[in-house]
């Protein structure tokens, strides 16, 4: 009853006010006010001050205001402070304890759903949740594998498991080819120092990736499967998380965080695999390790043999979509023999060999045992200003036993062209492999005259 009464009185306060401020704006700026806590009579004069008193503290006061807006929220505030704590006491005690924990528990559920739906983002728990999430996957999902020649162990990395077959109770497992090229039988290690046989798939050497497969039979180990993230999920500046045993398993499941420092990363001078760039710390032992994102998706494989003693903050990884390719064809069992890789001799691009003519300035190209240029300047045709210059073209080359010969210009490959050395392995690599035929569009070039044919001709390549 005290709170309606409350009420009352301050809707009639604000409408008298209403009702008489025609009046009061044109004849002053000051009101006088009387209350009383009895019978709640109020006045309303256009002096030019506004006595406020009350029956309870026989308290003067002037309220002085601007427009009737102002005085409103004046005269709410003086009420509001009079009666808060009165109101805020009669609730409190209205509310018995059973409806406090009730009313609580209630506020609190909500509060949870709308943080879990993203309503009210709570940025640094839902941050560290990701991690501990992540980190919880990998523990069971990142174990050692040691490789033996005979009964010999040679070397020893990290894996992650990235498929389960329930028809054959069979797990998967990715990891690097140095892990496991100097041996003939492998062990999947746990952290309690268990472990398990597994059987090698295939492999891709120039990736640097092996496949394995170990049973699940018997084993009371608990294992989760780590999903792979889409193709080209890694950004620059992207946080992610690498998994591993560095220095051995005295470090057993070691955590790095770090984030992704650049992409497409051309580390060992071939283009075949467009690193990811990180500043998580890895050692020798990380190898084969998964790096996640925060949603627990393996976005690459590391590579510890490029890290060494004179780099800090630089650590690569193998892309998930190359990892991915090599998946699908060693399980469907049609990898080419050691690498999806294709060999196509070694090509220059000419962009960094044109001089302010335009033309391509060579120190040495050996056209043939008989015939060796030196400091050649090469015409190329108008309009051309990228393409791939074939300097040499061994007996396994993809070029050999074709029509292309050393010096001839290639500028397209299926039709398409491209941009720079990058450009064009990146295209090749990332759509072909070996077995596959493609079309190379290309300029002859004649050693005598030191130019290129006016057009360009189109042949069939199988890559080998």
């Amino acid at each position: 009853m005290k709170k309606i009464r409350v009420l009352l009185i301050i809707t009639f306060l604000l409408l008298s006010i209403i009702s008489f401020w025609p009046q009061l704006s044109t004849q002053g700026s000051t009101v006088p006010m009387t209350t009383t806590s009895q019978n709640t009579t109020t006045t309303l004069t256009p002096t030019t001050t506004i006595p406020f008193t009350t029956t309870a503290t026989t308290t003067s006061n002037v309220i002085d205001y601007f427009d009737l807006d102002d005085l409103i929220e004046q005269i709410y505030q003086s009420i509001r402070q009079d009666i808060y704590n009165q109101i805020y006491d009669e609730l409190l005690s209205m509310i018995s304890e059973e409806m406090y924990e009730a009313i609580y528990a209630q506020v609190t559920t909500r509060l949870e759903e709308l943080i879990a739906q993203g309503v009210i983002p709570v940025t640094v728990d839902h941050f560290q949740d990701k991690i501990h999430n992540v980190v919880s996957l990998a523990q069971d999902s990142v174990f050692g594998i040691t490789t033996y020649l005979g009964t010999e162990a040679k070397s020893l990395g990290s894996s992650v498991v990235y498929r389960f077959n329930p028809n054959t109770n069979t797990y998967f497992i990715i990891t690097n080819h140095h892990v496991i090229d100097k041996g003939d039988n492998f062990k999947i290690v746990f952290e309690n120092g268990s472990s398990v046989v597994a059987t090698l798939l295939g492999v891709d050497e120039s990736a640097d990736i092996a496949i394995l497969s170990f049973s699940g039979v018997g084993l009371s180990q608990t294992i989760q499967v780590s999903q792979l993230a889409d193709n080209n999920s890694a950004a620059p500046g992207s946080i992610l998380l690498a998994v591993g045993n560095p220095r051995g398993y005295n470090f057993y499941g070691s955590v790095t965080l770090g984030v992704v420092s650049g992409i497409n990363r051309n580390v060992d001078g071939d283009f075949y695999v467009a690193y990811i760039q990180h500043d998580a710390s890895i050692n020798s032992g990380n190898s084969g390790g998964p790096v996640y994102n925060l949603d627990g998706e393996v976005i690459g494989i590391n590579v510890s043999k490029y890290v060494a003693d004179d780099i800090e903050g630089m650590g690569f990884s193998i892309p998930i979509s190359l990892v991915k390719r090599i998946i699908e064809r060693i399980e469907a069992n049609t990898m080419p023999p050691t690498t999806l890789k294709s060999n196509v001799g070694t090509l220059l691009s000419i962009r960094p060999l044109l001089n302010n003519e335009g033309k391509i300035v060579l120190n040495s190209l050996v056209v043939s045992p008989s015939l060796t240029l030196t400091n050649a300047t090469i015409s190329i045709p108008s309009l051309v200003v990228d393409g791939m210059l074939i300097q040499t073209i061994s007996s396994t080359s993809s070029f050999n036993s074709t029509a292309l010969r050393v010096g001839d210009l290639i500028v397209a490959v299926n039709g398409q062209s491209f941009i720079g050395a990058q450009g064009f392995y990146r295209y090749l690599y990332d759509n072909f492999a070996k077995g596959d035929s493609v079309s190379i569009t290309y300029y002859t070039f004649n050693s005598t005259l030191l130019n290129y044919s006016a057009t360009t001709q189109t042949i069939q390549v199988t890559l080998k």
